[in-house]
């Protein structure tokens, strides 16, 4: 499970040092709650980056739409690495992240 718990908007552009063109960006970091890091105990927090003019967003249509909400989140395996190309808006009511703990024997 992975719930949306923020997000910040960065939008702008840079030239890089020792170049002439300006490298434009548009960016969502959204901070997320998860149960789903194997090596975690309870909840885990993260960023996740998205670059806005390439995700589709299905079952939402503003980053505000999502604020505590499970989302599933869809990648496309590029040259570099991994990038949030889907974002799916799976509940309809907000929800907290389920902590998970492992079973302990004796």
């Amino acid at each position: 499970m992975i719930v949306v718990k923020g997000f910040r908007v960065s939008k702008g552009e840079f030239t890089p040092e020792g170049k002439s063109e300006a490298i434009k960006f548009n960016n969502c970091i959204l901070y997320v709650d998860t149960n789903e890091v194997a090596e975690v105990v309870g909840v885990a927090n993260g960023t996740v980056k998205v670059k806005v003019d390439n995700v589709r967003m299905i079952g939402f249509t503003g980053w505000s739409d999502i604020l505590n909400h499970e989302v599933i989140l869809g990648y496309s395996i590029g040259r570099d690495k991994p990038e949030v190309t889907s974002i799916t808006k799976v509940s309809q009511k907000p929800v907290e992240c389920t902590p998970v703990y492992p079973v302990i024997e004796a």
